[in-house]
């Protein structure tokens, strides 16, 4: 029954939440066309879903809210260069130029990163 084959293959293609990119959806087509055993290939697939599929949502969601890592990183960047900030404004006794030589980063640059921040 090549046709039922081709119809579960083109199931199980089409369940598959592909959680890698392009190049493992290739292998697969690949691998499909240079093996021609389509029922191989769909217990392939199936196997696969039920290892990828968490059993609990990953830490970084929150809810229905996901936050991610480049955001996460976005916050970690600008809390550590708040700090850093902070740090040498109060060395300085909140002298801006002497904080930005401190930084050694132009006085400008330091304001303008203090305005972003919200460092008053």
């Amino acid at each position: 029954m090549p046709g039922v084959s081709k119809c579960l293959t083109r199931a199980a293609l089409l369940a598959y939440s592909w959680p890698g990119n392009i190049r493992e959806l290739e292998n697969v087509v690949r691998k499909l066309l240079v093996l021609r055993e389509p029922d191989m290939l769909a217990d392939e697939l199936r196997r696969r879903q039920a290892v990828t599929r968490p059993s609990e949502p990953p830490a970084h969601y929150k809810g229905d809210h996901h936050v991610t890592t480049l955001a996460q990183l976005n916050k970690a960047k600008n809390d550590a260069e708040a700090a850093a900030i902070i740090s040498a404004l109060e060395a300085a006794r909140w002298n801006r130029k002497q904080a930005a030589a401190l930084l050694k980063i132009d006085y400008k640059a330091l304001l303008y990163k203090m305005k972003k921040l919200s460092i008053k």
